[in-house]
C-alpha cells in the first residue's frame, strides 16, 4: 500500500515479486534497480532512503538439495519447496547503494547500512552497520551531525 503518489519517490526501473504486500511511507525514496521480492510482507517506513542497487529479498529456501530441488507432485506438476520472513525498514533509515536485506530482518529506526551490505540480522535503532554480513559498529550520535564535518 503506498501513500500518495507524490509523497514518495521510486527511481526506475524497479521490480516487485508481487507488490500487494508491500508498504512504503511517506517521504521515502529508492533510487534506481530497487528490488523488492516480497513473498512475505515488506514494511519500509517513512523518510527511508535507498540507494541504488537496494534488495529486499523476503524468499527463503531449504539448504538441503534435497529439499530444495523441483520435484513431481502426484497431479504431475512441478515444483519446489519455498517460504518467506517479513522485512522491516523502521522511519529514518538509510540504506546505501548495493544493500541487501534478508528475510526476517528489522532494520531498527535512524539505522544507516553501509554501501554493499548484506544485512542478515536485526540491526539496533540508531546504528551504522556495514560488511558482508552487516555488524554493527557503532551508535549515531550528535557528533555525527553535518555540522560538525570539516567541509
Amino acid at each position: 500500500m503506498l501513500p500518495n503518489s507524490q509523497d514518495i519517490y521510486l527511481q526506475g526501473p524497479i521490480q516487485f515479486d508481487y507488490g500487494e504486500f508491500t508498504t512504503i511511507g511517506a517521504k521515502s525514496y529508492a533510487n534506481f534497480n530497487f528490488t523488492c521480492l516480497d513473498c512475505a510482507p515488506v514494511k519500509i517506513g517513512q523518510n527511508v532512503f535507498m540507494g541504488p542497487n537496494v534488495s529486499l529479498l523476503t524468499p527463503m529456501h531449504p539448504l538441503r538439495f534435497e529439499e530444495r530441488n523441483q520435484f513431481q507432485k502426484e497431479d504431475g506438476t512441478w515444483t519446489d519447496l519455498e517460504y518467506a520472513k517479513p522485512i522491516t525498514i523502521e522511519d529514518n533509515c538509510w540504506l546505501a547503494g548495493n544493500v541487501t536485506v534478508c528475510g526476517g530482518v528489522t532494520i531498527g529506526s535512524g539505522s544507516v547500512i553501509g554501501a554493499g551490505s548484506v544485512v542478515t540480522r536485526d540491526i539496533p535503532e540508531n546504528t551504522i552497520a556495514v560488511g558482508v554480513p552487516a555488524k554493527p559498529i557503532r551508535k549515531i550520535t550528535a557528533n555525527d551531525s553535518v555540522q560538525n564535518l570539516n567541509i
